[in-house]
């Protein structure tokens, strides 16, 4: 089970065992993010395609979501498979609450995950209208 995951700058070459999250589409950037995973006895690193925007594991909900300006990636904490993805995601930013549930923001609303589906994200309302939301 994946324990941990962090983002990292690019990794030299035989640093880490890597895998490649690529999603074929003619409207991919150039830009990489790479995040080192943490399991029991292992580390390695995904190289995910698009710039850095988050990412967050969730061992409650029993996922990793990495956020890259081309994609929003949910990943299964037990092998790092990819489980779904969104295309050109509008999201800015990404948290885990203390109690594993994940927040997304598009800078003006916040949306929760309520299981591991993208399309089964919750909105939460907001009592004011917001602009520029980050998660500190």
């Amino acid at each position: 089970m994946i324990s941990r995951a962090e983002y990292i700058q690019q990794p030299y070459s035989g640093e880490y065992i890597e895998k490649i999250y690529d999603i074929k589409s003619p409207w991919n950037s150039t830009d990489w993010t790479w995040i080192k995973f943490t399991e029991e006895d292992d580390i390695w690193c995904g190289e995910f395609r698009g710039k850095y925007r988050g990412v967050s594991c969730s061992t409650t909900l029993g996922i990793i979501v990495v956020l890259t300006s081309n994609y929003m990636y949910v990943l299964d904490i037990y092998g790092g498979e990819i489980m779904e993805y969104y295309s050109q995601p509008e999201y800015v930013d990404i948290t885990v609450t203390p109690f594993g549930k994940i927040l997304v923001t598009d800078g003006y609303g916040i949306e929760m995950f309520a299981n591991t589906k993208i399309s089964d994200m919750e909105n939460i309302v907001l009592p004011i209208n917001a602009d520029n939301l980050k998660f500190v």
